[in-house]
């Protein structure tokens, strides 16, 4: 809201929303449909995502849609394995996320991580893989030579064998009030997406570890460590 005050445009849209504009998030879409504060689900479900399992069993079932996730599902699929994928955000993970990732097998060039999720996702979606995204597992139980892995939707599919490729968060500042900032001028890596509005500004970087072949900041002109 702030910004509609210097935006003579954001300003405009905000005053043709009415009494919608209160209730944030909006998301407006192409055919005119508004979603205020919509859950994952809903947004999920009208741009046209899968959500639920065609099906109750299957050969093999992967919680987590990263490289290891999709890696492993192109592989069981590509034997005639009826698959599917369960990831809770959006496929690519982490990894997915990076700006450039230059140490991963077969791309001596390096890649984006954007690029690098695109094409393991259209390769495993060619062997018939099924991916449910934004769905997550919140329960998982053995019975007899059956996993059974309960959604948070409440349903639940059974598999042969199940795989656990859930992959890692990042670990966050301690800091009151950091989490409305997140984003917004706090970035847990310093992506191109960050560079212009950052250009020639003070950057400060905080790192402990830093995975190799992903840079903290990409930019020049963004590494600069006070």
């Amino acid at each position: 809201m702030e910004l509609a005050q210097s935006d003579a445009e954001v300003r405009g849209l905000i005053d043709s929303l009415g009494p919608e504009a209160d209730k944030l998030p909006l998301i407006l879409f192409p055919d005119g449909t508004r979603l205020p504060e919509p859950p994952l689900p809903a947004v999920a479900d009208k741009i046209g995502l899968r959500t639920h399992a065609l099906t109750d069993f299957y050969d093999l079932a992967i919680v987590g849609g990263g490289p290891a996730g999709l890696a492993a599902a192109v592989y069981g699929a590509s034997e005639g394995l009826r698959t599917v994928i369960i990831e809770r955000e959006a496929p690519g993970g982490q990894a997915g996320l990076s700006s450039r990732i230059e140490n991963y097998l077969g791309f001596p060039s390096g890649l984006t991580g954007l690029d690098l999720a695109r094409r393991a996702v259209a390769q495993a979606r060619r062997f018939g893989v099924e991916i449910l995204s934004p769905q997550e597992a919140v329960g998982v139980r053995v019975e007899g030579p059956y996993r059974y892995l309960k959604l948070s939707d409440g349903s639940e599919i059974s598999c042969h064998a199940l795989l656990l490729a859930m992959g890692v968060q990042w670990r966050t500042l301690d800091v009151p009030g950091i989490d409305h900032l997140q984003g917004a001028g706090v970035y847990y890596g310093g992506g191109t997406s960050e560079r212009w509005p950052a250009k020639a500004k003070p950057c400060t970087s905080l790192a402990a570890r830093i995975p190799p072949g992903r840079p903290p900041c990409t930019s020049p002109s963004l590494r600069r460590r006070w």
